[in-house]
């Protein structure tokens, strides 16, 4: 299978930050992620955006 990552649809960066929620296991002592949403933001252009997953090249 083909490994992806997401980027920005506005300027092509990979800096992508996705809202979530995380919830605190108290065996491990760490928080896990509980749920991911749709709403995205790009640290790159300071803007929100929908996220295009694109393919990895091998190298």
């Amino acid at each position: 299978m083909a490994k992806e990552k997401i980027v920005c649809s506005e300027c092509g960066g990979e800096n992508v930050l996705a809202d979530a929620w995380a919830r605190w296991n108290v065996e491990k002592q760490e928080w896990e992620l509980d749920n991911t949403f749709d709403n995205k933001f790009c640290e790159d252009c300071d803007s929100e955006c929908n996220g295009d997953w694109v393919e990895i090249e091998n190298k």
